[in-house]
């Protein structure tokens, strides 16, 4: 089913109107973006933030405004019985689309090739993708920690930007540190960088050791597919409707009862089509 319809998310919301009614959750959250809501956790107004564990390295500079702050990475948030709360989990990162007249698509999967050297640890990229960049070859020993390459540096751009890709591929970076945290012999490229991360970033590092953990409360959504026919004509109609019933019950301009409203709203408005084409996808497929 769509999870924006399933009861339990009444009972969120009311709980997120209470919070919003007495200061405890950000004012303006849905009228700000991601990146400028962290500015409430860097300009020390803020005392929790929700993310994963790369995001402590957006957000250091609360320390500029809190000399004394000091981040952990904590599990999410538990349910009123104890037990975990989920999160909505992506199997992709994105799209590539190609020219109807690219006549070279061999090419470009032996570039992908390349790629996942980096991310196996293997080929032409056993350690990373550009040396002095993301690492160097000291005393013939390999290093990531950029401070400590010959001759050291205070940053570098890490070249698996520059690819096609938004990010170059990775293979279960949270299980390498993981190991690292456990005390295993690092062995693989992975753990040999997760390591040199420990060093340097011991509180990310361990919020990646934490994610693991937990991995089992990341659930993917099973639909991996282009929209159905009904998606097409009504899907954007129903996202808008959801984001302003959603938003207007958190900001108290909507009573909870607007929520089964809601719900009603959307089986009806196309909802239940949609779900009924997924499934008949999904068993198409399973």
């Amino acid at each position: 089913m769509y999870g924006s319809i399933h009861e339990g998310n009444r009972a969120t919301l009311e709980r997120m109107a209470k919070w919003h009614a007495n200061g405890w959750i950000f004012q303006e959250a849905a009228a700000t973006g991601a990146w400028d809501a962290m500015s409430q956790f860097t300009e020390g107004k803020a005392g929790i933030l929700i993310g994963r564990p790369w995001i402590m390295g957006s957000v250091r500079d609360v320390t500029t405004v809190a000399p004394d702050a000091v981040m952990k990475a904590y599990p999410t948030i538990r349910q009123d019985n104890g037990e975990p709360t989920y999160q909505n989990a992506e199997v992709n990162d994105g799209w590539l689309m190609f020219n109807a007249d690219f006549e070279h698509m061999d090419q470009f999967f032996e570039y992908y090739d390349w790629l996942y050297d980096g991310a196996f640890g293997t080929g032409d990229f056993q350690y990373g993708y550009l040396e002095n960049y993301d690492y160097d070859i000291v005393n013939d020993e390999v290093v990531f920690d950029c401070k400590l390459f010959d001759p050291a540096l205070d940053s570098v751009f890490d070249p698996g930007k520059s690819t096609v890709l938004k990010n170059a591929p990775v293979l279960d970076a949270m299980e390498s540190y993981a190991n690292v945290a456990s005390g295993k012999e690092p062995t693989t490229p992975a753990e040999i960088k997760a390591e040199a991360s420990f060093k340097v970033v011991p509180d990310q590092s361990e919020g990646y050791a934490l994610a693991n953990e937990h991995r089992t409360e990341q659930l993917p959504n099973l639909f991996n597919a282009a929209p159905t026919a009904t998606m097409q004509r009504s899907w954007e109609q129903l996202q808008t409707m959801e984001k302003q019933v959603y938003t207007n019950i958190i900001y108290g301009n909507e009573p909870i009862e607007a929520f089964d409203k809601f719900v009603t709203d959307w089986k009806a408005q196309g909802g239940d089509q949609i779900t009924q084409e997924i499934n008949e996808w999904y068993q198409s497929v399973k």
